[in-house]
């Protein structure tokens, strides 16, 4: 997935720098989706990420089909991953109502893009 995306940011004219952050976010985002939304299944359940050129950004977008953004006392991370994809990204928002989270980033793309 992180593979994949880096490799169309690389095609849309993002730089080293650029494809990074891409590729950091990305990863991040589907940790998330692993640990936190499927942590009743054993880290097993449907990720997808969609990637397109929209004006002058790159957005991507991870979604999980997992229980959703819920408060975890128990959980194994920091909470250090969304303030982390939040500042790589020009935009980033979480969507989540109940089943399932999208988080949507976006990532300047250079102007001769």
């Amino acid at each position: 997935m992180r593979r994949d995306v880096a490799a169309f940011a690389h095609r849309v004219g993002m730089d080293e720098e650029g494809i990074g952050s891409v590729k950091l976010a990305v990863s991040e985002a589907a940790t998330n989706a692993v640990v936190h939304a499927y942590r009743h299944t054993d880290g097993a359940g449907e990720l997808q990420v969609r990637a397109f050129v929209d004006a002058s950004e790159l957005v991507v977008i991870v979604c999980d089909t997992g229980i959703g953004l819920a408060p975890r006392p128990d959980s194994p991370g920091l909470g250090l991953g969304m303030p982390m994809m939040a500042t790589v990204t020009t935009r980033f928002q979480v969507v989540s109502a109940g089943r399932g989270t999208e988080i949507h980033m976006a990532f300047a793309l250079p102007s001769a893009a």
